[in-house]
């Protein structure tokens, strides 16, 4: 399902929507707006009911482009979901993550879960993938 393709909404809360995933696809939450310790509840039950829609081994994917403010409590709800799914050997993405969503997450090392991963979290995955790059620039010269 592309970020820009959503269906009616089979849940919708608190400035978040979820979209029932099609085919094997992961369901899908997009947020919009702010969230914070105000809305950190709601997005927890949400997020809980995809969750039980997928129980199939379905994956999770969090629409991210209209988030105007995360706050820690949202990064938390985020970080407990995946958690749990990875227990269930599933997996959650970030898709296209606003700027203030970037940056926070960014911060919290959640930047593995892009989609796609940005250049900078792959050498956060692996610090010395840094070091060959800059050694190989170096030796390139300018």
């Amino acid at each position: 399902m592309a970020s820009t393709e959503f269906p009616s909404p089979i849940v919708s809360c608190q400035d978040a929507e979820l979209y029932e995933g099609r085919d094997g696809e992961a369901s899908v939450v997009r947020l919009r707006g702010e969230h914070d310790a105000f809305t950190a509840d709601a997005l927890s039950q949400i997020l809980a009911r995809a969750m039980a829609l997928s129980l199939d081994g379905g994956d999770l994917v969090i629409e991210l482009s209209q988030v105007t403010f995360m706050g820690i409590a949202t990064v938390g709800v985020i970080i407990r979901v995946q958690e749990s799914l990875r227990e269930q050997s599933r997996s959650l993405t970030l898709r296209s993550p606003s700027p203030p969503a970037r940056r926070i997450l960014e911060l919290c090392g959640l930047s593995l879960l892009f989609d796609p991963p940005s250049p900078e979290s792959s050498l956060l995955a692996n610090p010395r993938a840094e070091e060959r790059a800059t050694a190989s620039a170096h030796r390139r010269g300018p």
